[in-house]
């Protein structure tokens, strides 16, 4: 017998993703990707069609749908990989081209620019504010330091996991490695041979050597990468929707109640969008008839209690209840793995976990220059919890590093990059 909980629940969830699913697929239809700028995500649009009529003639292939879900997220994680990666490159262009585009900007002197860092990341309204402050201006300071001095903070920004789950460990070690270009294997490189092929170029390029016409050009390649990289990521953003919206229909058709006039409207034009052969205009009067539904049903959704934690002897609906409050969540990319991970770290976990990391990173480090060696340790040293015991023990770091900088030309363009990054936060430049 189904429960009154999880009717009620299947139904809501039910009624949200039919509608959204049913708009998103419209948009799909009516303005296919070009197949020369995206051929990579044809497969998959064309795949989620597949699976979207054979459920709708009856055929509901949620494994196939889980499965899809699994090749898009792959996809995701290889484009963010290469996304972090140009942004390390585009870290070590920002502190060369003020030599190629001008003087130094006029601003604060350096023991200014400190006193100004002080009041901002101590005007902070809580402890959390001021540690993404401090992490974001670690994260545009210049690194001078030995391998070892490196290794040594990454512990001690991961000592903090310690004695938590080692699942929480690994995901921070999964982070810091695609922001540090350290999760690219090779099977995965020969994904994207030109885009890899260009990143390696970037990685290896002396840009001290180069005249002003060479980077100007380096550059214009650069931000045309960038562009089709975060087209591409907001194509598996689109699609990844569609895969959790369709397999939340597969879990709650059968226990849902259906509001008629709202599920005749949303299956008018997913009937529409599965039958087309190529792209399609779906008339305006249908789409009309979708307006608000998936906003009502969310806020009715969201007043729910959360499924109930997984426990032994529980009902068949505890399960599943869980994956759709996941697939329900903000995080569309997140795990529907039911099973907790109860091993916590230890000091033998945490000490391992910094020895592999290591090994990964030197591989990295003797592929690349200097310079973006330098990028890569500032990267990831923002991507940790905050490692500094004090105030004193931050700003003693922020101006080692300033005084580190080779040239003004490095020094001038971290400073603007920190004031830029002050001033979109609102803060008042004194």
């Amino acid at each position: 017998m189904i429960s009154k909980q999880w009717k009620k629940r299947a139904s809501l969830a039910y009624g949200f993703s039919a509608a959204r699913l049913a708009l998103n697929t419209s948009t799909l239809v009516e303005k296919q990707p070009d197949a020369e700028d995206n051929a990579a995500m044809r497969p998959f649009y064309e795949e989620f069609l597949c699976l979207l009529r054979a459920y709708l003639e009856g055929r509901a292939d949620s494994a196939g749908v889980l499965d899809l879900r699994r090749r898009i997220l792959e996809e995701t994680e290889l484009l963010m990989a290469y996304s972090d990666a140009f942004t390390i490159i585009d870290y070590v262009i920002t502190r060369e081209q003020l030599r190629f585009t001008g003087d130094a900007a006029d601003g604060p002197d350096e023991k200014a620019f400190v006193t100004q860092v002080t009041r901002y990341l101590t005007s902070a309204q809580n402890s959390v504010t001021m540690n993404q402050r401090i992490q974001d201006v670690i994260g545009q300071l210049p690194v001078r330091m030995t391998r070892r001095k490196y290794y040594s903070l990454v512990q001690d920004g991961l000592s903090v996991y310690l004695g938590s789950s080692r699942e929480s460990l690994n995901q921070k070690l999964y982070e810091l490695q695609i922001c540090g270009m350290m999760n690219l294997s090779e099977e995965e490189r020969a994904k994207w041979p030109d885009i890899d092929a260009f990143l390696s170029e970037l990685s290896r390029t002396s840009y001290r050597d180069l005249s002003v016409e060479q980077f100007q050009k380096l550059l214009t390649r650069l931000l045309n990468q960038t562009v089709w990289l975060n087209e591409a990521l907001d194509d598996c953003q689109r699609v990844m929707e569609m895969a959790n919206d369709l397999y939340v229909l597969c879990l709650t058709r059968d226990a849902a109640v259906k509001d008629a006039a709202n599920e005749a409207a949303s299956l008018a034009v997913l009937n529409l969008c599965a039958q087309a052969d190529g792209s399609c205009e779906i008339p305006d009067e249908k789409l009309i008839a979708l307006e608000g539904l998936q906003e009502t049903y969310y806020e009715k959704y969201l007043r729910l209690p959360s499924a109930p934690a997984r426990q032994d002897g529980e009902s068949e609906e505890a399960a599943p209840a869980r994956t759709v409050d996941i697939l329900m969540s903000t995080s569309m990319f997140a795990d529907l793995k039911d099973q907790p991970d109860l091993d916590v770290v230890t000091r033998a976990d945490l000490d391992a976990a910094v020895e592999a990391f290591a090994t990964v990173a030197d591989r990295v480090f003797a592929k690349v220059t200097r310079p973006v060696t330098r990028a890569i340790m500032a990267k990831t040293l923002a991507a940790l919890p905050v490692f500094f015991q004090s105030m004193e023990e931050t700003l003693q770091y922020i101006s080692t590093s300033l005084e580190s900088c080779e040239n003004w030309a490095e020094k001038d363009a971290s400073m603007q990059m920190i004031r830029k990054q002050m001033e979109n936060e609102g803060y008042e430049m004194v």
